[in-house]
C-alpha cells in the first residue's frame, strides 16, 4: 500500500492474505483444541495489514474475519501495535485471584450468552 507514518515512524504498509490452514498448522495444542472444540471454521484466506519499519521490524499488524460459532457470527477484529524495541521488558505476575482460566470455548460463549 506504500509509506506511512505510525506514532512518529516510518514505516511500509503491506496487505496480506494469511492462509488459514497454514496458521493452524503453525498455533499451539491449546488453540488447536479450542479451534476444533469450537466446531468454527476459519475462512481459508484472512485478510492482514501490516507496518513495517525500515529495520523490517513489525510496528502493526491487523486482521479482522467472521466465522461461524455454534451457529452464531462471531467477529474477530485484532490490532497489534509494537514498540521499543531492544528497551528491557519487566512483567508482573497477576495474583491467583485475578487470573480466570478458560477450560474450553464452549463454556467461555455460554458464560458470554448467560447460559451458566
Amino acid at each position: 500500500m506504500g509509506p506511512e507514518v505510525i506514532d512518529k515512524i516510518q514505516t511500509t504498509h503491506y496487505t496480506a492474505q494469511i492462509d488459514s490452514s497454514k496458521a493452524k498448522a503453525r498455533v499451539g495444542k491449546d488453540a488447536k483444541e479450542l479451534l476444533n472444540e469450537s466446531g468454527a471454521k476459519l475462512p481459508k484466506k484472512i485478510p492482514a495489514d501490516i507496518w513495517v519499519d525500515s529495520a523490517g521490524l513489525p510496528i502493526r499488524i491487523s486482521m479482522a474475519y467472521t466465522i461461524k460459532v455454534q451457529g452464531q457470527k462471531v467477529t474477530t477484529e485484532l490490532t497489534a501495535q509494537f514498540s521499543r524495541y531492544g528497551e528491557p521488558v519487566h512483567v508482573s505476575i497477576p495474583k491467583s485471584s485475578d487470573v480466570t482460566p478458560l477450560p474450553s470455548l464452549d463454556a467461555y460463549l455460554a458464560a458470554l450468552k448467560g447460559d451458566q
